[in-house]
């Protein structure tokens, strides 16, 4: 199946607020289908099409590209929103409104472009959105993060008990660390090196100044860092 080189491979589907939404994902998909009024036909003949040949599809009103385009990518923005917020009902509901706007705004979409940078934009806004009209944080409660979102350790086929509980213990801190980073920040973080989208790429999603994102991205890392030590000395003493 194609994949946008310009993103990073994501590890498949690794906390159970994901693997839910993953698995009901067919479900999900019809549901979209429906509030879009769209039906289909096979779709297989368009796996292997580039997003920008399928989003060019879907302004001439096919719904096979739409439906190819939400199956690709609706995990990532799932997990990327859920990361912002913590919060796995709002995550789905968001998830869903960006592929409605998608559909709704496709004639928007200019030929050429980066469809991922113009889907994780159109994310973006609406978790930012949600945020202002709460006038709260996106956070959740941080004793409630899902850790198991965090998995930056490499993968050992048969690690020892001691292992995996120290690999935890680290997905724990920062899973809790990123939860308490200003959205600035965390979102420059993530869309760096959770999501993997390089600086250029950052700064067209935010829009704001390269400058800027590194800046975010450097501040964010250094106060991650800080929580984290912090955190680790009073769970070690």
């Amino acid at each position: 199946m194609y994949r946008d080189p310009n993103v990073a491979k994501v590890d498949s589907l690794p906390t159970d607020s994901v693997e839910r939404y993953a698995t009901s994902g067919p479900s999900r998909i019809l549901a979209l289908e429906k509030g879009c009024g769209l039906t289909y036909g096979a779709t297989s003949d368009l796996m292997n099409e580039s997003d920008d040949s399928l989003m060019v599809r879907v302004k001439r009103g096919d719904h096979r590209a739409f439906r190819i385009l939400a199956e690709r990518y609706r995990d990532r923005i799932f997990r990327f929103i859920y990361r912002m917020l913590h919060n796995e009902e709002v995550a789905e509901d968001l998830t869903q409104e960006t592929f409605l706007r998608v559909f709704r705004r496709a004639n928007t979409y200019k030929a050429g472009s980066n469809f991922s940078i113009w889907l994780y934009t159109i994310a973006k806004n609406l978790t930012f959105n949600r945020v202002r009209d709460e006038k709260r944080q996106p956070l959740g409660v941080a004793d409630s993060v899902d850790e198991r979102g965090w998995d930056l350790a490499t993968k050992d086929p048969c690690p020892d008990p001691l292992e995996m509980s120290q690999r935890d213990e680290i997905r724990r801190l920062v899973a809790w660390g990123v939860a308490q980073l200003p959205p600035k920040f965390k979102s420059a973080v993530v869309l760096r090196d959770i999501e993997g989208f390089e600086y250029e790429q950052i700064a067209k999603i935010l829009r704001c100044p390269l400058g800027t994102v590194k800046s975010r991205v450097n501040r964010g890392r250094l106060r991650l860092r800080e929580l984290i030590q912090t955190e680790a000395r009073e769970y070690l003493t």
